[in-house]
């Protein structure tokens, strides 16, 4: 097993079953013998043994694998979506569950004794079930933003969970942004420090400007407030970015001197 966070995790299971395989061919080849009967409790209770632990290490390994992902995504959420919360205490107790698993697995690494335990197998797969069920919440949740800002279709799951849980912290946000806005490499986020808040929420965040691939900026005429949820606080810049164009478009044409002789384009 190996090191993960604070507690454990199954390094790889592929010898196990490889041994576990091997096994259960010689207990097959034991019924075709001569002593079979003489044995036959033996063979019959080896043979479970082993389809327990490997139907055991199967879950185990599907488990880990919803965990390892989901426990990426909840820890991500630095904003935390007033939608996620109850769902990310469920997490919570469940990494719990899991961890306690892992623990008492790694202080016994004989496969059939940390394996072989009651109830195991069945709170691996209650486990299962609920996580995947928060995944679903999730993935409901990714749909609502995506209804709320079509934009989103153009980013990736994984990358959607880490700007939603990101969107006051500008690196995050602008490693996403060029992926929603194919003119824009980046947005400029300015801080305010507020007196008197909390040092999480310390800080007003604006978006005050758009940069372009080739480092032009154009400066928005309206600075837009981060809150309220990316996904609001982005519609808005979309909507202040046409406007400070048109602005700019309209003050660039006012501003070419008015001769007969004198062309847009010469």
């Amino acid at each position: 097993m190996d090191q993960y966070k604070k507690t454990w995790k199954v390094k790889s299971s592929e010898i196990i079953f490889g041994i576990l395989e091997e096994h259960m061919g010689t207990l097959s080849s034991q019924k075709t013998g001569l002593f079979y009967e003489n044995f036959k409790d033996e063979i019959e209770l080896w043979e479970s043994r082993l389809q327990k632990i490997s139907e055991t290490l199967d879950m185990l390994t599907q488990v880990q694998r919803q965990w390892i992902y989901l426990e990426a995504i909840f820890t991500s959420q630095q904003d935390q979506d007033r939608q996620l919360i109850g769902d990310i205490n469920k997490f919570h107790a469940l990494n719990g569950r899991i961890s306690t698993h892992m623990d008492r697995m790694h202080s016994n690494r004989n496969v059939m004794v940390a394996v072989l335990v009651e109830n195991f197998y069945n709170d691996l797969d209650d486990i299962s079930k609920r996580l995947d069920e928060s995944q679903k919440v999730l993935f409901s949740l990714l749909e609502t933003k995506r209804g709320a800002f079509p934009r989103f279709y153009f980013l990736a799951n994984d990358d959607l969970f880490e700007l939603l849980g990101n969107s006051k912290d500008p690196a995050k946000v602008n490693k996403h942004i060029k992926k929603c806005f194919e003119g824009i490499k980046k947005l400029s986020i300015n801080s305010t420090p507020v007196l008197g808040r909390k040092a999480a929420d310390a800080f007003n965040f604006d978006v005050t400007e758009l940069v372009s691939p080739e480092e032009e900026s154009v400066k928005l005429f309206t600075k837009i407030p981060i809150e309220n949820g990316v996904e609001n606080w982005l519609k808005m810049t979309e909507k202040q970015m046409r406007e400070s164009l048109k602005k700019y478009l309209f003050q660039t044409f006012d501003s070419y001197p008015k001769k007969k002789d004198s062309k847009l384009i010469g």
